[in-house]
């Protein structure tokens, strides 16, 4: 063998002990330490149902992975929310919460409790145990049941979740007049308040906005605004009565509103006429207007009608134009408006003051006009 021939086959050795160290270190090292892996939680699936006193709803209100709109204040709805596990089995015993907000962005509330004044809450039905396990699973993801949830926080879970499953909850929620026309979401998150690891789909609830008005008759000598009625009112009459010559009469009504609109609500006011007898005779009214209330006249020869509102904060023109007792402004048969809020209110209540004169040059008659209040509510 020559020399040349003896160096090209120890190349060929020395690459083959090579190759065949490489080999054997990396299959000495190739078994790797194993690690526990965590659970990753998602929350996936839900579906709205007609809340019924049973573990099961029944009255689908939606689709799956459906925003429900035109929800009425007081209504209960039954929440089917699934969470995924991914990477490694969520074992049984973890509790969680659910959460509001009008924003996926947050601020995030807990759901209240059942009876609380917060505007989404829980509710109580008389038949199925708050916690207790479902009997069955109803999205079409779901293949582990959990607990049926009245209120904040959950019971533990009933039944470990193996990754590549979901789990099912179902919880009883109650609109305690939220605003209207505002789009609420909901989470479920963790008992100590943090979030699952990611949010397929929010569950989405829009209310509808609602308003109620009404006016109830006031009686003879209340003292509102600086004056003390003469006269008692019902709720759709202000029987003033006869009149006597520079003998003025003083009446009221009192206004009660409730809205969750967002922005509020004002309520409008006008006359089909003035005040007008038989023979087409009529009482005028003062000279003070809606936008500029003035004081009584001091002498009163025919006559004078006019309203004095005890809502001091208006939203259009000066605003303030009746924080002052004892101000007036004609009825017209254009409508103006005499009480506002910025905002959603529970039973507010707010005075309507009526005053009437007539002095010698007004003629006799039975005089008569209505009004008209119209109560609307802002977006």
């Amino acid at each position: 063998m020559s020399l040349n021939q003896y160096f090209k086959n120890f190349k060929k050795f020395l690459l083959l002990g090579i190759i065949l160290v490489e080999i054997l270190v990396f299959s000495h090292f190739g078994s790797r330490p194993s690690y526990a892996q965590t659970p990753t939680i998602a929350q996936n699936y839900y579906r709205f149902y007609e809340n019924n006193d049973g573990i099961q709803p029944i009255t689908p209100l939606a689709n799956e992975n459906t925003a429900l709109n035109d929800i009425g204040s007081g209504t209960v709805l039954r929440l089917r929310i699934s969470l995924s596990v991914t990477e490694a089995s969520a074992s049984a015993g973890q509790s969680f919460k659910l959460q509001f907000a009008t924003s996926t962005a947050g601020p995030w509330s807990d759901v209240g409790s059942i009876g609380s004044p917060a505007i989404w809450r829980g509710f109580n039905n008389s038949t199925p145990s708050d916690g207790a396990t479902l009997t069955s699973t109803l999205l079409s993801v779901s293949n582990v049941v959990e607990t049926y949830e009245e209120e904040n926080n959950s019971a533990g879970t009933p039944n470990t979740i193996n990754a590549g499953q979901d789990g099912e909850w179902d919880w009883v929620i109650q609109n305690n007049s939220a605003l209207g026309r505002v789009t609420y979401f909901f989470r479920m998150v963790k008992d100590d308040g943090s979030a699952l690891d990611s949010y397929v789909n929010y569950p989405q609830v829009t209310p509808r906005t609602e308003l109620s008005f009404s006016m109830e008759g006031v009686l003879a000598n209340v003292n509102i605004e600086g004056i003390t009625t003469d006269v008692t009112t019902t709720s759709t009459t202000i029987p003033f009565g006869n009149l006597s010559v520079n003998f003025p009469k003083e009446a009221a009504h009192l206004l009660t509103i409730s809205t969750n609109a967002a922005s509020g609500y004002t309520v409008l006011m006008k006359q089909n006429q003035d005040l007008t007898a038989e023979a087409g005779v009529t009482i005028d009214g003062v000279s003070g207007t809606n936008s500029s209330p003035g004081s009584w006249p001091g002498s009163v020869l025919g006559g004078a009608f006019g309203y004095h509102s005890a809502d001091h904060s208006l939203g259009t023109g000066t605003t303030s134009r009746f924080s002052n007792d004892n101000t007036y402004a004609r009825f017209e048969t254009t409508a103006f408006e005499i009480v506002y809020s910025s905002g959603p209110v529970s039973g507010e209540q707010v005075y309507f003051v009526y005053k009437i004169e007539i002095g010698g040059a007004q003629a006799p008659g039975s005089y008569i006009n209505s009004l008209f209040f119209i109560a609307t509510p802002v977006f």
